[in-house]
């Protein structure tokens, strides 16, 4: 049920690619390097990044969310993550690429909201001595 006046974004998203589908292109565009096809991967890609990130920051971020930055800044970072993964992909990998990019996607946002944390940590112990200069004498 919708509630007036919200805005689903899982609405406007392009559908899910199948595992064939993200196969299939990522072999064409491994081939090729066509663009359009990238175009094709990265959109059919989208709803993953936006699921993964809704994901990510209920479990992640749901107890601090004035330290860490917006979702719209990790959802910008998912895709470049997103960018990263299509172009990296190798065919004879082992695993889908749904979970190779699930784990670039985590990696990247995780790099990105340690960088971009708020919070000042101090790197200074209590029994550390406090450097300070013989020579010089506060002058009154």
């Amino acid at each position: 049920m919708k509630e007036e006046g919200k805005i689903n974004v899982w609405d406007n998203l392009p559908p899910a690619l199948t595992k064939e589908q993200d196969l299939e292109l990522l072999k064409e565009y491994h081939t090729y390097g066509d663009k359009a096809v990238r175009d094709k991967l990265f959109e059919g890609n989208l709803r993953f990044v936006a699921y993964f990130v809704t994901k990510y920051c209920e479990k992640y971020l749901h107890f601090q969310s004035n330290v860490y930055p917006a979702k719209e800044d990790l959802l910008q970072e998912g895709a470049y993550a997103l960018v990263k993964a299509i172009e990296n992909y190798n065919i004879e990998y082992p695993f889908s690429f749904a979970t190779y990019l699930g784990r670039v996607i985590h990696r990247t946002i995780h790099r990105f909201v340690a960088h971009s944390d708020k919070s000042v940590r101090a790197k200074i112990s209590l029994n550390q001595f406090v450097a300070y200069d013989d020579e010089k004498e506060i002058q009154e």
